[in-house]
C-alpha cells in the first residue's frame, strides 16, 4: 500500500538515502519510510544501512509496536514495573 496513491513510497523507500547519508559523512542516521514491518527495520540496522530507525505511522496506529515487535522477533524484553499489571 502506497503512502497516498504516490509512486516510489514502497516500504524502506528512503533507506537507500539513508545508506548513501551514512558512507559518504560518516555520521549516524536515523532511516525513514514505511518500516512498520519489525523484520524489515531490525534488518536495517543489522545491515547497518543506519543507526536506528523512526516507526512514525506504525507506533501512531499502535503505541504498542515497539513491544509487539520485540515480541515478533523474539528478544528479551523488560516491561517496566509500573505496567506489569497491563501485561
Amino acid at each position: 500500500m502506497a503512502a497516498f496513491g504516490k509512486p516510489g513510497t514502497h516500504a524502506a523507500y528512503q533507506v537507500p538515502l539513508a545508506r548513501e547519508i551514512k558512507t559518504s559523512l560518516n555520521v549516524p542516521v536515523i532511516a525513514v519510510g514505511r518500516l512498520e514491518d519489525p523484520i524489515l527495520a531490525n534488518a536495517v540496522i543489522g545491515n547497518e544501512d543506519a543507526d536506528l530507525v523512526a516507526i512514525g505511522r506504525g507506533m501512531l496506529r499502535n503505541p504498542y509496536w515497539t513491544l509487539e515487535a520485540a515480541a515478533s522477533l523474539k528478544k528479551e524484553m523488560t516491561v517496566p514495573k509500573q505496567y506489569t499489571s497491563g501485561f
